[in-house]
């Protein structure tokens, strides 16, 4: 099943209503142009960061790995 962007997205922001952070692991990256520890701010609510890429070595599958905070929690401007 293949799901946009933009519903992933409004999935983790409606997860983020009631946590503070939160991992994300998905076989399909979440932006084009990902960098690794570098947050990227996708709404009001939250921030998204890259973490890691493991490319089959030891998953089945690509797999990418994002934390997810609220904006509040890391204290920074948009």
């Amino acid at each position: 099943m293949n799901i946009s962007q933009k519903r992933i997205i409004a999935m983790i922001t409606d997860y983020m209503n009631l946590h503070d952070e939160a991992i994300y692991v998905s076989n399909y990256a979440l932006f084009d142009d990902a960098k690794p520890n570098v947050w990227k701010t996708v709404n009001q609510t939250i921030k998204i960061r890259f973490l890691k890429k493991f490319d089959q070595s030891i998953m089945k599958n690509d797999t990418y790995i994002f934390e997810i905070v609220k904006i509040h929690t890391l204290n920074l401007p948009l």
